[in-house]
């Protein structure tokens, strides 16, 4: 059986999103997916540090993967800069030509494309189970403090696609509506410890955090390990990505009440889909 290599690079959203998308394809192009995972300043995590999941894993980089021309690549982007013979776009008509050749397949995508179906994403959601140090925690932290949908839930991003949410306005209205519980969530530790003085916020408490890779601010451009340059100066540490992802569960059992185009909040709501986290036990 021909194989299909899932790319999945980025921050924690960006990976989920491309790892979800793989195994949607892989299923419905009859492939055996084998997950590239790479460990870099963009996630310090390797797989196996978040999720159980009896597939082949292996951690190389994209100028490892975007190598052989006789692979398919079924890919948004191609940001080696090098001419791929076989190269088709996402969509179901890419999907259809491709179940005709027989080239393995390299998939790579940062978001999941707009024809899978939910049922589709649920159904592989469920197949990766959650390691114990991340899952027990989260589950933990919300029977401890009766976190549910009655909490009201709020991601504050404040590092690379940070200011997308006025936070003193935010403040402001946590303040006056002290009937409501609410969870904060930031990759920033400053903009917790202002909205845990607030009686009625719940904060995960973490130990780790993003960084810049160099000095400059979050937007300085960098080149990567493997030579891409990139507008977005973090470095995620495996602990900063583990805890995150503590606070990605933690949030999608809240009623989410902010919108932004982050990864890590919508891949909060997809979690929400799902009504219980022990479907995600070991």
């Amino acid at each position: 059986m021909r194989k299909m290599i899932i790319f999945s690079d980025g921050g924690l959203g960006n990976r989920l999103n491309s790892l979800i998308g793989g195994l949607i394809a892989a299923d419905k192009l009859g492939c055996t997916p084998v997950i590239c995972w790479p460990v870099n300043n963009w996630c310090g995590c390797s797989f196996e540090d978040l999720f159980v999941l009896n597939l082949e894993i292996i951690d190389k980089g994209i100028n490892d993967i975007f190598l052989d021309d006789d692979r398919i690549y079924l890919t948004h982007d191609n940001r080696i800069g090098k001419i791929l013979t076989n190269i088709f776009d996402h969509s179901l008509e890419s999907l259809n030509l491709i179940h005709g050749l027989s080239q393995d397949i390299v998939y790579y995508h940062n978001k999941i494309p707009s024809y899978f179906l939910e049922d589709d994403i649920i159904k592989q959601l469920k197949t990766f189970k959650i390691v114990s140090n991340i899952l027990l925690p989260a589950k933990s932290f919300c029977k401890q403090h009766n976190v549910g949908r009655g909490t009201k839930g709020v991601h504050l991003r404040k590092t690379d696609h940070g200011r997308q949410i006025d936070s003193n306005q935010m403040f402001e209205t946590i303040q006056i509506d002290r009937k409501s519980g609410y969870f904060i969530c930031s990759d920033d530790k400053a903009t917790e410890d202002t909205f845990n003085k607030l009686k009625n916020v719940l904060v995960y408490p973490k130990t780790s955090y993003v960084e810049k890779l160099i000095d400059g601010s979050w937007t300085t451009k960098i080149k990567d390990s493997e030579g891409r340059m990139f507008p977005y100066n973090v470095d995620r540490s495996k602990q900063s990505v583990i805890e995150a992802f503590v606070d990605l569960l933690i949030l999608s059992r809240t009623n989410i009440i902010i919108r932004n185009k982050s990864s890590f909040l919508g891949w909060a709501k997809i979690y929400a889909l799902v009504t219980d986290l022990d479907s995600f036990s070991q």
